[in-house]
């Protein structure tokens, strides 16, 4: 398998996570944390390889410019969320699940 394609696998994989935290992000709040480590990875790495020459800084320009706004959006995020405690949905506290939620959208009732 070719690394863009696995690239690709994993971003759409990482995409479906990040929408699905969406839905409830109090209860979520740990995915901005692990969002944040593997932005932040991804940049020490794009920093490493540029520092060693196996890829120039030129070709590293514009995607270490992307990576540092999304470490920007989520440390926001991720302050804004600090503190926040979770508040039971009606469904939690009647011991209900995100599947019952999914059936009564899809019903028309909340």
């Amino acid at each position: 398998m070719s690394p863009a394609i696995m690239a690709a696998v994993l971003m759409l994989g990482f995409s479906a996570l990040l929408l699905w935290a969406r839905r409830n992000p109090r209860d979520r709040r740990g995915v901005v944390a692990i969002t944040l480590a593997a932005i932040a990875g991804l940049t020490l790495g794009n920093v490493a390889m540029g520092t060693s020459g196996a890829i120039a800084w030129d070709a590293l320009a514009r995607t270490l410019a992307i990576q540092t706004m999304l470490l920007a959006i989520f440390s926001a995020s991720a302050w804004m969320l600090r503190g926040c405690e979770a508040e039971p949905s009606a469904a939690g506290e009647q011991g209900g699940s995100d599947r019952d939620d999914d059936a009564a959208a899809a019903e028309g009732r909340s």
